[in-house]
C-alpha cells in the first residue's frame, strides 16, 4: 500500500525533529495549529524560541522552492498568535528565529537556521 501524504509529512517532522534533537533543540511543540495556521515544529536552541517549516519533496530546491512568501507570512503571524498564547516563554527565551528542514529521497536533512528574517515580512503580534 502506497503511502499517504499526510503519512509522508509526518515521517518528515519526526525525521527534523530527531535530527534537531541530536544537535541539542528542546520540542516544546509538534504540528502547533490555531485560527491563522500550524507550525510544524516549535522548539528552543539555548535563548532562542525556533518555529522549524518542514517541507519534503523530490528534491531539495523543489522543497525549498515550496515555501511561499504567503505560507512565510502565515508562519510568522502563527508564531506571534503562539507567543501571545505562552507570553512567558518570551521572557525565558529573547530571540525568535524561524528555521527549515529540507528532506527528500534518499539523501540527508537540511537545517537551514534563521531561514528568513522576520522584517523581510509583513506581520501581526497579537
Amino acid at each position: 500500500m502506497p503511502i499517504t501524504t499526510d503519512q509522508r509529512g509526518r515521517l518528515a517532522e519526526e525525521q527534523a525533529k530527531q535530527l534537531l534533537e541530536s544537535k541539542g533543540y528542546k520540542i516544546l511543540v509538534q504540528r502547533y495549529k490555531c485560527k491563522l495556521g500550524e507550525i510544524d515544529l516549535i522548539a528552543t536552541d539555548q535563548e532562542s524560541l525556533v518555529a522549524v517549516e518542514v517541507k519534503y519533496r523530490r528534491t531539495y530546491s523543489d522543497a525549498a522552492e515550496s515555501i511561499s512568501h504567503r505560507q512565510r507570512k502565515r508562519i510568522l503571524n502563527t508564531l506571534g498568535y503562539f507567543l501571545f498564547e505562552h507570553q512567558d516563554l518570551s521572557l525565558e527565551y529573547p530571540f525568535l528565529r524561524i528555521d527549515v528542514v529540507l528532506l527528500c529521497e534518499a539523501s540527508e536533512p537540511i537545517h537551514l537556521i534563521n531561514a528568513w528574517q522576520s522584517q523581510d515580512e509583513v506581520y501581526e503580534f497579537y
